[in-house]
C-alpha cells in the first residue's frame, strides 16, 4: 500500500478498460455533431417562420395601404 497519495492509495491502471478510448470519442462526437445538426435545423426552422411571418405582415400593410390612399404618404 503507497502512503500519503490521496483519497485512493491503489494505484489505477487506465488500460483495464474493455473498449477502445478512440472509438468511444468518435461515438461521442458523432452524437455530439448529430444533437448540433438537430438544434441548428429547428433554429432555420424557426428562421424560416419568422420571416415568412415578417413577409406575410409587410404584405398585409401594403394591401392597407393600396385600400386606404391617406395611409400611402403620411402627412408631413
Amino acid at each position: 500500500m503507497l502512503k500519503g497519495k490521496g483519497p485512493s492509495q491503489q494505484p489505477h491502471d487506465d488500460d483495464d478498460d474493455d473498449y477502445d478510448d478512440e472509438e468511444t470519442l468518435t461515438g461521442r462526437d458523432s452524437e455530439l455533431q448529430d444533437d448540433i445538426r438537430a438544434i441548428y435545423k429547428r433554429y432555420l426552422l424557426h428562421a424560416t417562420e419568422y420571416k415568412r411571418l415578417q413577409i406575410k405582415k409587410i404584405k398585409l400593410e401594403i394591401r392597407k395601404m393600396e385600400k386606404d390612399p391617406d395611409l400611402r404618404d403620411p402627412p408631413t
